[in-house]
């Protein structure tokens, strides 16, 4: 999860950021908050549980309350 652009810093370009959290947020915030060792990486493994949904653009836009740009 790129919370922010400052968390990009160690990604050299070669990877694609894709998706979006809609909701939990706080959460993302406090994982990326955790103390990390010098390559980067939680102290302590984070286990981390999540469910995939397919929703149309409709749907989403209904239940969010956001218009999503193509």
């Amino acid at each position: 999860i790129v919370v922010n652009k400052s968390s990009q810093k160690s990604l050299d370009g070669a990877y694609t950021v894709f998706g979006e959290v809609i909701k939990g947020m706080p959460i993302a915030d406090s994982i990326s908050n955790v103390p990390k060792n010098a390559s980067d990486f939680p102290n302590k493994r984070i286990p981390v549980g999540f469910k995939i949904l397919e929703k149309t653009k409709v749907q989403i836009e209904a239940e969010y309350g956001f218009i999503i740009k193509e």
